[in-house]
């Protein structure tokens, strides 16, 4: 493909594979190296845009790989796959409003989409805000896929914040059955288990820690 990209700088299926071929092999420089020789010749490509911007993301890049999944969009604004994206990119970053802007053009464009109507409602309850409008949201998700342990989490989550403590645990439990190797689920269970008074029940899932939990982080004292 390298070769195929001497010959002929704008081809872009070669840089496509390419560019894809690095980045399974996690060479992410190697596949911005590669992405930006069609780019540079002026060629316009969402996709390959997107790949570069993944691959800057995944060398915490983050700034960079923002503008560019931004930079797909002006390309092509219903690519649903930036707009999920830099939704993460956004939110982690702080920028909750327009993560959530991001994530209601995927469920626009993708009504089916679980993954965005469990980060919408997640933002919310991770906010304080919009609680029911955030529950309804992950229902939505979970009525999709009713067995993901994510949003499971998320709604056992909703309740914490809502104070319905006895149902958090129910629906924590739940998620914790289905991952029992995701430690914001078992955190978030022991939070709620602490609410309850079942402190007993704390310190056995702390103890059972995939990678140990500090029971100074989590407000335990044995």
């Amino acid at each position: 493909y390298e070769n195929v990209l001497k010959l002929n700088p704008r081809d872009l299926n070669a840089a496509m594979d390419l560019v894809f071929l690095c980045i399974e092999v996690k060479q992410y420089e190697r596949a911005i190296r590669s992405a930006d020789i069609p780019l540079n010749e002026g060629v316009v490509s969402a996709k390959l845009l997107f790949m570069k911007a993944f691959s800057l993301n995944r060398l915490e890049r983050r700034k960079e790989a923002v503008a560019l999944y931004r930079d797909a969009l002006e390309v092509d604004p219903d690519f649903i796959e930036a707009h999920f994206h830099v939704a993460v990119l956004l939110e982690r970053g702080g920028d909750s409003s327009s993560a959530k802007y991001h994530l209601r053009r995927v469920v626009e464009l993708d009504p089916t989409n679980a993954d965005a109507y469990n980060y919408l409602g997640y933002i919310d309850i991770e906010l304080g805000q919009n609680i029911n409008e955030a529950i309804k949201l992950i229902e939505k998700a979970l009525e999709l896929d009713p067995n993901n342990a994510a949003y499971i989490d998320s709604l056992g989550w909703a309740f914490y914040k809502k104070g319905l403590y006895e149902r958090a645990v129910s629906e924590l439990e739940r998620a914790l059955a289905l991952n029992d190797e995701d430690q914001v689920i078992r955190q978030h269970l022991i939070d709620a288990y602490e609410k309850i008074g079942q402190k007993k029940k704390a310190l056995e899932l702390l103890e059972k820690a995939v990678e140990p939990i500090p029971m100074e982080v989590m407000g335990i004292t044995p």
